[in-house]
C-alpha cells in the first residue's frame, strides 16, 4: 500500500508559549496539531512510557500505526533537546528523543509501501546551541549521532554518510530557535511550505526509481540459523563456516522478514525445522526457541505469518517460544494478529 500526507503534525516541545505560535500557524495553513495519540504527541506521555520500558523503540511502532490509520504526519517538530528521564549513559546530551525519530523514519523507509515517505522535521533549539547547530547542518554530523543495534540499519545509515542525495531522499532537517518562534516563525513556515509542496510534487514520478538502492535488497529474504547442537544450519543445510554465535535449540533469523519476504522467511523457518525432525536432528518435544534478535529487521506482516506458523505448520513441536528484541516488539505487539501468538512471544533481555 502507498500511504498519502495528512494534515497533521507532530509537535513536541516543552515551550508551550512557542507550541500556541506554531499551532497557530499551522492552523491557518489547514495543519492540525495531532493530540489523540498521545504516544507521539505528549511529551508527557512519552517520558512515563520511557521510564517503564527505559527506550523510546515504541516509537517507531506508533508512528507505523499513524501511517496506517492517518497516513504521513505533515511534519515533525521537536525540540533538539528534551530531558526524558534517561540516565547519562543512555542519553547523555538529552538528544535522544530527536534521534529515535530520525532513526524510524529511515527504518520505515526501508519497506514495501514506503516509497513516498520522507521526514520533513523542525527542530527547535537554544541559543546555547548555536554552534552545534551549525554542525547539524552537515548531514554525516547528524548521522554520526545516530547508532542502532541492528547492523543492516547501521549500513543504510553509513551510507547515507557519503551519500546526501540519499539523506535527502528521506530526510528534511531544518532548525529554529526558539526564542525567534514568536517574530519569525509564520515567515519561516511559509518557505518550508513552499519547498515540501514542490518536493512532494515531484515525488510521484521520482521517488520509485530514486530509492531503488533501498527497496533492491526488500526481495533478499532473512536467513534462518538453527544449532543442533552437534552442527550450525543455515536455510536448512549444514553450515560450518556460519558467522553466527546462535546457542543450542535455537532457531535465529537474520536479515529482513518484512512483506517483501514474508513468505520466503516463513518457508525456510519451516522447511528447517521439519526437515531437521525427519531427520532426527532434533525431536518434537525439544525445548526450542524461534529469535527475532537485534539482527532482524520485521514489519506488520510477521505476526500472521508467525502465527501459520506456530500454529498450523509447528503444531507438533510441544515446546516452542518466540523470543524478539526490545527493538522489534513494539512492531510486532501492534500488529494484526499478534493476539494469536502472544502465548509464544518473550522478550530478550
Amino acid at each position: 500500500m502507498n500511504y498519502s500526507y495528512s494534515k497533521k503534525a507532530l509537535v513536541l516541545t516543552d515551550d508551550k508559549r512557542g507550541e500556541l505560535v506554531i499551532k497557530g500557524v499551522l492552523s491557518r495553513a489547514g495543519i492540525e496539531i495531532e493530540k489523540k495519540v498521545l504516544n507521539l504527541s505528549s511529551l508527557d506521555t512519552i517520558r512515563g512510557l520511557a521510564r517503564r520500558t527505559a527506550n523510546l523503540s515504541f516509537i517507531r511502532a506508533e508512528l507505523y500505526t499513524f501511517i496506517q490509520e492517518f497516513g504521513y504526519p505533515h511534519m515533525v517538530i521537536l525540540d533538539l533537546r528534551v530531558d526524558l528521564g534517561f540516565d547519562r549513559v543512555e542519553d547523555p546530551d538529552h538528544m535522544k528523543l530527536f534521534r529515535t525519530f530520525l532513526i524510524a523514519y529511515i527504518i520505515l523507509s526501508m519497506g514495501r509501501g514506503f516509497a513516498r515517505l520522507h521526514c520533513d522535521m523542525m527542530v527547535l533549539y537554544d541559543e546555547h546551541d548555536e554552534t552545534l547547530v551549525k554542525k547539524l547542518a552537515d548531514h554525516s554530523f547528524v548521522l554520526s549521532l545516530l547508532r542502532t543495534k541492528n547492523e543492516q540499519v547501521n549500513e543504510i545509515i553509513d551510507r547515507m554518510k557519503s551519500d546526501k542525495a540519499l539523506f535527502r531522499r528521506i530526510l528534511s532537517v531544518d532548525y529554529f530557535k526558539k526564542s525567534e518562534l514568536t517574530d519569525s516563525f509564520d515567515k519561516a513556515f511559509s518557505q518550508l511550505a513552499i519547498a515540501i509542496q514542490a518536493r512532494r510534487n515531484l515525488a510521484d514520478k521520482m521517488v520509485e526509481k530514486s530509492l531503488s538502492t533501498l527497496s533492491n535488497d526488500d526481495r533478499l529474504p532473512a536467513d534462518v540459523y538453527f544449532n543442533s547442537g552437534s552442527a550450525i544450519f543455515c536455510n536448512g543445510e549444514v553450515a560450518s563456516d556460519a558467522k553466527t554465535n546462535v546457542a543450542s535449540g535455537v532457531l535465529r533469523i537474520e536479515g529482513k522478514w518484512t512483506s517483501g519476504t514474508t513468505r520466503d522467511v516463513a518457508q525456510r523457518v519451516r522447511m528447517t525445522l521439519l526437515k531437521l525432525a525427519n531427520a532426527k536432528q532434533i525431536s518434537y518435544t525439544d525445548d526450542l526457541t524461534i529469535e527475532l534478535g537485534d539482527k532482524c529487521i520485521i514489519d506488520a506482516s510477521v505476526a500472521p505469518a508467525l502465527a501459520g506458523i506456530l500454529i498450523k505448520d509447528l503444531s507438533r513441536f510441544s515446546n516452542i517460544k518466540v523470543t524478539i528484541s526490545k527493538f522489534n516488539y513494539p512492531v510486532l505487539a501492534k500488529s494484526e494478529g499478534y493476539s494469536m501468538i502472544k502465548s509464544f512471544v518473550r522478550t530478550l533481555e
